[in-house]
């Protein structure tokens, strides 16, 4: 015991030298120079991993428009902030071969940009390197404008992470993983990007990750607008220019707020001409009792590139969606493997394919051009289940994989309230199995189940729609008569 108590205090002391030599560093430079060129900071030598680098006003030095500055060979800070900055260029941040890693938190506040030119953000680019956000990226303008050589600016806090063009972008991009618990939500944070106090437009892009299996990780919750109605804030899940180099795959670790969600993916084109149009595959992890609430666009930010998303949901939390607007086409499809997926969007979603865990429509319902099923199980409740349209219209076909039963959930409705009432629940060009046999020709019932209470539900078919009844649970004396007739003609087979 009195080992393991020197060991925790020698891990907790060997720590406390690191914090409390930690040193804020101030870039002062005004050229392109290396991260370890000590004359480039405040006080003289480069921030280390225990320390701050803090890019700020400089007083009365800034980047001119004609000066692009690039900070090369960065491996390791604690912290970087951005604050009060003002970017005549364009200001980027390298990584190096090893990989870069910032083992605390990125600060984002008030940076302006000349001629108010969004592209001009500060970049940290990957180089085809990887980059590690440990902490969170935070987001923390107060919005206050400024007036620079007589002209005013209005403040711009937007960021890109591992580069947006394809000579500069990162190989994998990790975020997030020792994020701190959010106050407001009680969940944990990997990225903040609230307005409430900057009351202006905000954006952090993430460029796309070259390394196909690894991808961008954000091990935690996103969080977008706390309420509604406040001033804009975007995540750009995946942003390429210059040159098709494949798609971008980012995991989050479920998505909180108000706002907007975006992709901007440069399309290619195939060794005989024919275009590929990039994917922005979005995968939801939210872990076990993490459950997020997105409300919000979803928008394709180049309309030239005419790339788009697909939605699945693999983590054991629950995710809602509730896209209120979309561009056209931007949602290729929706796959649910675990987890409870809730979702809306007022354009089709593509195909919807159901591998596991639970999927439910609100709002009115949803569209999709196709579906399958191999798992898991769709979630009816009040709304929409009593508007006069199904839940779930399929343009084309519906199959059905494998032998089990389809389970319907109902426990989340008053079925006492609809008894004896029909209603749509999913319609489709048609309902076949694997083989391409038609569900229709038999008793619905033979492959739909359902998980209801004070109430029994009977599935049946009106054309290429799925209807249920809600039929009233039998009294005791009537179940005894029911099963008294079974007895007897079970008793009279017997004989015969």
């Amino acid at each position: 015991m009195l080992s393991k108590i020197i060991k925790n205090s020698l891990i907790g002391f060997s720590v406390l030298p690191m914090a409390l030599g930690a040193i804020d560093y101030k870039f002062n430079s005004l050229e392109s120079v290396s991260w370890d060129n000590g004359s480039a900071w405040t006080p003289n030598g480069a921030p280390g991993a225990a320390d701050k680098a803090i890019f700020s006003d400089r007083k009365s030095n800034h980047l001119t428009s004609t000066k692009e500055i690039t900070i090369s060979n960065f491996k390791e800070v604690n912290d970087i902030s951005f604050d009060g900055l003002y970017i005549g260029a364009r200001l980027f941040i390298e990584t190096v071969k090893e990989g870069s890693t910032i083992n605390g938190n990125v600060y984002v506040g008030d940076t302006y940009l000349y001629n108010n030119d969004v592209w001009r953000c500060v970049g940290i680019r990957g180089r085809n390197f990887p980059l590690t956000i440990k902490g969170s990226i935070i987001f923390n303008a107060t919005g206050a404008s400024k007036n620079i050589n007589g002209t005013d600016y209005t403040s711009r806090p937007i960021i890109n992470i591992g580069g947006d063009w394809n000579s500069v972008v990162a190989s994998s991009i990790e975020i997030g993983e020792n994020a701190a618990i959010d106050s407001k939500t009680g969940l944990k944070a990997a990225v903040i990007l609230d307005t409430s106090v900057s009351n202006v437009f905000q954006n952090l892009s993430l460029g796309l990750a070259i390394d196909q299996e690894k991808g961008v990780v954000i091990h935690n919750v996103v969080q977008l607008n706390y309420a509604a109605g406040q001033a804009g804030t975007r995540l750009t899940l995946g942003k390429l220019g210059g040159g098709y180099l494949g798609d971008q795959n980012i995991s989050i670790g479920g998505i909180n707020g108000y706002g907007t969600l975006a992709a901007s993916i440069i399309n290619g084109s195939t060794a005989e001409g024919d275009p590929i149009y990039a994917k922005t595959n979005l995968t939801l992890t939210n872990a076990a009792g993490v459950n997020t609430y997105y409300e919000g666009n979803l928008y394709r930010e180049n309309s030239e590139y005419n790339d788009s998303i697909t939605i699945t949901m693999d983590g054991d939390g629950k995710q809602t969606m509730k896209i209120t607007s979309a561009s056209a086409n931007v949602i290729s499809s929706v796959t649910v493997k675990k987890g409870d997926f809730v979702f809306y969007s007022p354009i089709n979603s593509g195909s919807l394919r159901m591998e596991g865990g639970s999927f439910s429509a609100i709002n009115g319902g949803v569209t999709f051009n196709s579906a399958s099923w191999a798992g898991g199980k769709f979630v009816f409740a009040s709304e929409p289940i009593q508007d006069d349209t199904a839940d779930i219209t399929i343009d084309g076909k519906f199959v059905k994989e494998g032998g089990e039963k389809i389970v319907m959930d109902f426990s989340g409705l008053d079925a006492e309230s609809v008894l004896d009432a029909t209603y749509d629940l999913i319609s489709a060009e048609s309902f076949e199995d694997a083989e391409g046999n038609s569900l229709t020709d038999s008793d619905a019932d033979d492959y739909f189940s359902a998980i209801i209470n004070n109430a029994l539900a009977d599935f049946s078919w009106s054309d290429n729609t799925l209807q249920v009844t809600f039929v009233q649970v039998p009294e005791p004396a009537a179940l005894s008569l029911i099963f008294g007739a079974l007895a007897v003609g079970y008793a009279l087979r017997r004989r015969k």
